[in-house]
């Protein structure tokens, strides 16, 4: 499992992939606030607006894929 932190704008596709299982792509920061791609399956999405306020979506993905920008 993968943690990582999205856009508030990136929500509905977190949730359309948690609700179909489908995998998405979505650039974010990892838990060291460095900027990545990360694709998989979305298997929980929250909104904790503390440790990045411009990526306050804390996304938790299955066996995600990583490429660091």
């Amino acid at each position: 499992m993968v943690e990582f932190y999205a856009q508030l704008a990136d929500e509905q596709n977190c949730l359309r992939s948690l609700g179909s299982k489908k995998p998405i792509t979505l650039t974010g920061l990892n838990v060291n606030g460095k900027l990545a791609a990360f694709t998989g399956v979305v298997i929980t999405v929250k909104n904790q607006q503390a440790k990045f306020p411009v990526y306050p979506l804390l996304v938790v993905m299955n066996d995600a894929i990583i490429t660091e920008s």
